[in-house]
């Protein structure tokens, strides 16, 4: 019986991965330390952004609300008219989303033109 006859159908790409007590620890450890930084923990733990969230949601985790540096600001206001969000988000090791939601944030603050 192949996947197609077991309901998967063609587009069937992965099993779901167990969260491991190390993995779930690590998580509990790291999550505010990194705050929304979920690119060193998609690295560390080999699991996708949404996975990351969704288990840490699970634990009833939470990230400080203020948690971009000055640093990484400064950096996003200077390289968000050349770099894409993709190379923002490598670089300052955050999603796509993320960087998206922190241009529309400084934005509403008049801290971006636009």
């Amino acid at each position: 019986m192949n996947n197609n006859q077991r309901g998967f159908g063609p587009f069937f790409c992965y099993m779901k991965k167990r969260w491991s007590q190390e993995d779930t620890q690590y998580l509990i450890d790291n999550y505010a330390k990194n705050k929304s930084q979920i690119m060193v923990l998609v690295d560390k733990l080999n699991r996708t952004a949404e996975a990351i969230q969704w288990k840490a949601s699970q634990l009833c985790l939470t990230l400080e609300e203020n948690y971009w540096s000055e640093k990484d600001v400064t950096f996003l206001l200077k390289n968000r008219e050349w770099m894409t969000y993709d190379e923002l988000a490598e670089e300052l090791r955050r999603t796509r989303p993320a960087i998206a939601h922190k241009i529309q944030e400084l934005k509403k603050k008049g801290v971006i033109n636009g």
